[in-house]
């Protein structure tokens, strides 16, 4: 069996964290590893297989796609199969300086799930949006700069840290994660009708014709995209539309009906209650010039300004209406 070791990999430039963008074969053999591997899927999909240390025909098998997180953990054995123009991220870490940061990495909301070293089957995975994701991908790209940009550089090893720190409260910590259940396959056709749901999110979705698609019940569609995703199909196009508004006051003088009409909602009162209850804040312009404090109210709990100050705090709250045949 292959057993990998952190300062053996192509990538490895002499800190405690790797990186790597690699695209996975069609199926690979179990093997092992002596360090802490972040998985993040960026494109495609498969099957991801955790054995059993003492008898590799027991496996947990995972379906994995696009947007989905997972952690694997030295000395287990895991591989993939059935995959399909699949890439991921490596974030490879050494223990012993994960260990290090342990006593502040401890008050993230995940963190012990995904990196407890007495854990069991099953091994937990994460969906992100979209928008998570990317937000990722800039941190990721910051950090394959320093790792290979400045080797001279005497502070490369405290900006990783810092980076890997910044890296770890955005996907470990925060209300809005979703859970992943394990359903052990997904078709070409359910996974490129979530691919559409993401690309054109402001559409009005039928999800009976979706669900007809893609050749299942809209019952069972419902169901196994929750299993896939971590939450229903409605409330994934909300969180979708949400992220588009997001942007767009960030990015865009629109008023607030226009933007309600563009990224697909009724009208801008259900935009802004819809807005609030995903990220505890209403959507004044003002957050397009930052502010309102976007990265408290993402991770330490909603900042409502009323004449420019901080007026009320309260707990985060994910939104979405419950499951109806379109959205």
């Amino acid at each position: 069996m292959l057993h990998y070791h952190l300062t053996r990999l192509r990538h490895y430039a002499g800190l405690p964290v790797t990186i790597s963008d690699s695209k996975q074969e069609t199926n690979t053999d179990p093997h092992r590893h002596d360090f802490i591997e972040i998985v993040y899927v960026y494109a495609g999909h498969g099957m991801h297989l955790v054995h059993d240390r003492s008898d590799l025909e027991k496996k947990q098998i995972n379906t994995v796609i696009k947007g989905d997180i997972f952690t694997i953990l030295p000395g287990e054995i895991h591989s993939y199969q059935d995959t399909y123009r699949f890439r991921i991220y490596n974030v490879c870490v050494d223990p012993d300086f994960l260990h290090g940061l342990a006593p502040e990495l401890d008050q993230l909301e995940y963190f012990k799930a995904f990196f407890d070293s007495g854990r069991s089957l099953p091994v937990h995975q994460l969906h992100l949006t979209p928008m998570e994701f990317m937000n990722v991908e800039e941190i990721i790209r910051k950090m394959t700069l320093v790792l290979h940009l400045d080797p001279n550089r005497k502070s490369r090893r405290l900006v990783i840290r810092s980076l890997l720190l910044e890296l770890m409260i955005l996907t470990f910590d925060g209300p809005h994660k979703h859970w992943k259940q394990y359903p052990a396959r997904i078709d070409r056709k359910f996974f490129l009708s979530i691919e559409r749901l993401e690309a054109f999110p402001a559409r009005k979705w039928d999800l009976q014709t979706i669900s007809r698609e893609v050749g299942m019940s809209l019952s069972s569609y419902a169901h196994k995209f929750k299993e896939v995703v971590g939450i229903s199909p409605a409330e994934y196009v909300i969180m979708l539309r949400l992220e588009q508004v997001r942007r767009k006051l960030e990015e865009t003088s629109l008023s607030l009906y226009e933007i309600a009409d563009e990224t697909g909602f009724s009208g801008d009162n259900y935009l802004i209650r819809l807005f609030r209850k995903r990220y505890g804040i209403t959507p004044h312009h003002e957050l397009a010039a930052g502010e309102i404090l976007p990265f408290f109210s993402r991770f330490c709990g909603p900042v409502e300004r009323v004449h420019g100050r901080p007026a009320s705090r309260k707990v985060c709250m994910v939104a979405g209406p419950r499951f109806c045949h379109s959205i």
